[in-house]
């Protein structure tokens, strides 16, 4: 009767079409839930009608908003799990055996065999923060050395001078990061009073590749820095992660980022190879002078290629000459191969440098390989592994700091660091 069905058709709850059989459900007010069995006591034995209409009650939106979560929440987690290990096991080649090597011992390995101070670490930190304004020259090198002798030989902010300031505000600082970034490029005047600035290369019309040359005298080093990443034609090549074969006579199977590698010839093959050049007419005017490549991010990466390019003997660098490459949060570059042949190479020493939870140096992931020996940089100190070990310790933590992940990966972070650890 019209009086029995009231209940459920009218004040109780919402109904709605459903493909399904009638189920039990959840009333959309307080009162006693409306189940199958309840409905059977209000409609009797006439089930057959709701059927027939095919009804369901309509349940809150919010019935299983915890448990998507909760789902949400293990996925993502399942996730990182997964990139984790595939992380540990594949990119660098290596095994777990491997990555559980006590830091103690490739600790007095580093030591052993490190062919430059932190101070060498932490200054080429400094010139790739310079290399990151339009000021990579000799009028901002003349500001700088002005601002140290005008303070009897230390830096402050209040000895910056406005103009080395705006060079920073230019690049995209605001006023007072500009000040700080000002205050630490300024530094370098006073470790090296006698440097000079060779040479600078700015292909921004095409593939917006840029780097320059740093002669410092009071400690015999050639300084080739490149920047990193700043503009879209940069983030274009970061994106072609496939591999391209690099050709090098008697060495087979080499292979790198095939992005990196086109920036670096800028389309053809001259690119930044002039740069060579430069480096070896400064060896032959100066002498026992060592050449220290690095930068930041892709320009770290930039300069591995510059690394393996000077390392071939077409390059006629001077017999003995040592090369030093140091990169602060370079993504991988190369595969397996490419990493052997070039550390194998005499005279050549490779140290990357990782900050904290830094995830942009640990991309791209498989069948590439990073270069040289790792410095991971935490809580003011500085553990250093083998080459080719994923130290589990750096790992986790990595996943674990994903909020913190871009900011580790900032170059301010890492001088901050590095002041920490000198």
């Amino acid at each position: 009767s019209s009086t029995t069905r009231a209940p459920w058709s009218t004040t109780t709850t919402s109904w709605r079409p459903c493909g399904n059989s009638l189920k039990p459900c959840w009333p959309t007010c307080a009162q006693a839930p409306l189940c199958g069995s309840f409905a059977r006591q209000v409609v009797g034995d006439d089930m057959g009608l709701l059927r027939r209409l095919r009804l369901e009650p309509q349940k809150p939106e919010t019935s299983h908003r915890g448990p998507n979560l909760r789902r949400g929440s293990r996925r993502m987690w399942l996730m990182l799990a997964v990139v984790a290990i595939t992380d540990i096991c594949l990119s660098e080649g290596g095994v777990l055996s491997f990555a559980l090597r006590c830091p103690l011992q490739t600790r007095a390995r580093w030591q052993a065999t490190n062919s430059f101070d932190k101070q060498s670490i932490l200054d080429m930190a400094r010139i790739s923060l310079w290399s990151y304004t339009e000021g990579f020259d000799k009028r901002t090198w003349d500001m700088m050395r002005k601002s140290v002798a005008g303070s009897a030989g230390s830096t402050s902010a209040s000895t910056i001078p406005d103009e080395l300031a705006k060079v920073f505000e230019q690049a995209g600082y605001a006023e007072a990061s500009a000040l700080e970034a000002a205050l630490e490029v300024s530094h370098l005047a006073s470790w090296y009073p006698d440097g000079e600035v060779v040479d600078w290369v700015d292909r921004r019309e095409s593939l917006d590749l840029q780097g320059g040359v740093f002669l410092a005298p009071a400690c015999k080093t050639i300084v080739i820095v490149f920047r990193g990443s700043t503009s879209d034609a940069d983030w274009r090549q970061v994106w072609k992660i496939m591999q391209t074969d690099y050709v090098v006579p008697g060495a087979a199977g080499l292979k790198v980022h095939s992005g990196v590698l086109e920036q670096f010839r800028d389309g053809g093959e001259d690119g930044a190879r002039h740069l060579i050049e430069q480096v070896r007419n400064l060896l032959v005017a100066n002498p026992g002078f060592r050449v220290m490549i690095g930068g930041h991010s892709l320009g770290a990466a930039i300069a591995t290629i510059f690394a393996a390019e000077v390392m071939q003997p077409a390059s006629k660098l001077p017999q003995g000459t040592k090369v030093c490459l140091v990169t602060l949060g370079s993504p991988r570059v190369g595969n397996a191969e490419f990493a052997d042949w070039l550390e194998s190479q005499p005279g050549f020493t490779g140290l990357r440098v990782k900050n904290r939870a830094d995830i942009y140096a640990r991309l791209p992931w498989l069948n590439f390989r990073h270069v040289g020996q790792l410095v991971w940089l935490k809580d003011g100190q500085a553990r250093t592994y083998a080459r080719g070990v994923v130290p589990i310790e750096s790992t986790w933590p990595d996943f674990l700091r994903l909020s913190k992940a871009g900011s580790d990966h900032e170059l301010v972070e890492y001088i901050q660091r590095l002041k920490e650890w000198l």
